[in-house]
């Protein structure tokens, strides 16, 4: 481990990750080809070969740039993650579906006190496959226990004349050292793990032709959006699927916590509301502006009418419309006008969805089911609430396979939420304690007792031919 513990060093490799972007489109390509998996593996051996690896000290706190690092005598931790972070955002960039963040940890215990990490690495994917790319550690995805942690997610990309401001445009660092807010970052990068989590989830079930834990909460979504009002229902079942999801995606997943916030009606919007905080981009507030006037049939046309508490559920519910990533009024835009008018956004927001076979299911169902997007006459109102999402119809049928109805399915007790915490509690439980607390031996005593009566009477008994 890095000796170094200054949380300056997160600013410094964000920074340089910001500025040395353009340099990592001219070498990337070499570990391009094959999945997620395959490219961050190949990353990591180039590292380990090639990259010589030097403890620095505390004093050292700066981060070189491609060049440097490729030509030094030894590299730290830092300039391991830096190198990695620009390969794997210049892939994203030109099209390679990951998600990526820098870890910053300690393995020390008073960390958990004084907060401070003293070791960077890159994680891809962290809220499904959880790739961590070390070459400090003897092995390619090796996970070590630690005590603290802290991640920072970087935006690169370049605006494009012609498009409104949609997510960060430009650079930005989670630590709120760049442009876009800490919340706004933070929003966006919990969105994206969700859309990402949304196409995998879906993925699974249309195979399996098995409901998880998101595709019940999107169920869920149709049975409020499109067959009736069992909101009560919805909420519930958003309480259990955030319990569930941690499960299948890890604790505090970023998925999880999205229907948690919803669940508990987003008790941090409605703080950060209290001191009248604003703290997203316009195209943020716009999507609420939508979701209020279009589907839920609000007369709310101005952004000044929309809180921060209500950015986050009006994402989620077009992301699963749509199963693509959206992150606002210009995301949802393009969907309604062509593919190619949504996949451009790509360039200023690296979070857009590059499958087009997703952009283009995702744009038929858009022009299908959201038509004049600013178009706020009366006639308007709630005009999009009985939409039919990409994936909608594909889980109604599962449901009627079972012989429901979406309410039914969703109100019906004991289904893969309930029974993946039931199945828990009984897993965890230790089967030698359960026995001992039955009463299988004799009815109405408890094993326990039954069992220490037998020993008292052997101990007893070998007692008595002892004398």
């Amino acid at each position: 481990m890095d000796e170094q513990s200054d949380l300056d060093i997160i600013k410094e490799v964000c920074k340089a990750h910001r500025e040395n972007a353009a340099d990592y489109d001219l070498i990337s390509g070499y570990f391009a080809g094959g999945s997620v998996y395959d490219v961050c593996n190949r990353i990591w051996i180039f590292c380990r070969r090639e990259l010589p690896y030097k403890v620095e000290s505390k004093k050292v706190q700066n981060v070189g740039c491609p060049y440097w690092i490729l030509t030094a005598a030894s590299i730290d931790c830092k300039n391991y993650a830096s190198f990695i972070a620009g390969i794997l955002d210049s892939l994203k960039r030109q099209g390679l579906r990951v998600v990526w963040e820098f870890r910053f940890i300690s393995d020390r215990l008073w960390s958990l006190a004084d907060r401070r990490a003293d070791h960077v690495f890159v994680v891809a994917d962290p809220n499904t496959s959880d790739i961590w790319i070390d070459p400090v550690l003897g092995s390619f995805n090796e996970h070590i226990y630690y005590f603290y942690r802290a991640t920072r997610r970087v935006r690169t990309g370049a605006s494009v004349a012609g498009v409104g401001a949609i997510g960060r445009i430009g650079c930005g660092c989670v630590d709120g050292s760049a442009m876009g807010s800490t919340a706004e970052n933070s929003l966006l990068a919990d969105v994206a793990s969700y859309a990402q989590g949304l196409s995998g989830a879906m993925s699974q079930t249309l195979t399996t032709s098995q409901f998880n834990i998101i595709t019940e909460a999107v169920l869920t979504g149709i049975a409020t959006a499109a067959f009736g009002p069992v909101a009560l229902v919805a909420l519930a079942a958003l309480k259990a699927g955030a319990v569930a999801l941690d499960k299948q995606f890890g604790v505090g997943a970023a998925s999880s916590r999205i229907l948690t916030d919803l669940s508990n009606l987003n008790i941090a919007g409605m703080i950060n509301d209290i001191f009248n905080g604003r703290t997203y981009q316009t195209d943020q507030y716009w999507a609420g502006v939508y979701y209020q006037f279009y589907v839920l049939g609000n007369n709310i046309t101005s952004i000044d009418f929309i809180s921060d508490s209500m950015v986050l559920p009006a994402l989620k519910w077009f992301i699963d419309r749509a199963g693509v990533f959206i992150s606002g009024r210009e995301h949802i835009i393009g969907l309604t006008t062509s593919a190619a008018a949504y996949a451009q956004y790509y360039s200023v927001n690296g979070d857009t969805t590059t499958d087009m076979t997703l952009v283009n299911a995702a744009s038929l169902m858009a022009k299908r089911n959201w038509p004049n997007p600013g178009n706020f006459s009366a006639s308007m109102l709630g005009a999009w609430k009985n939409t039919i999402g990409v994936y909608d119809q594909a889980l109604v049928n599962l449901a009627a396979s079972q012989g429901q109805t979406p309410e039914q399915y969703v109100a019906t007790t004991g289904t893969a939420d309930a029974n993946a915490a039931a199945y828990t509690a009984t897993a965890t439980e230790s089967p030698v304690l359960a026995f001992l607390q039955g009463q299988t031996i004799i009815s109405g005593l408890p094993n326990w007792l039954i069992l220490a009566g037998g020993a008292g009477i052997i101990v007893f008994a070998l007692s008595s031919n002892k004398k």
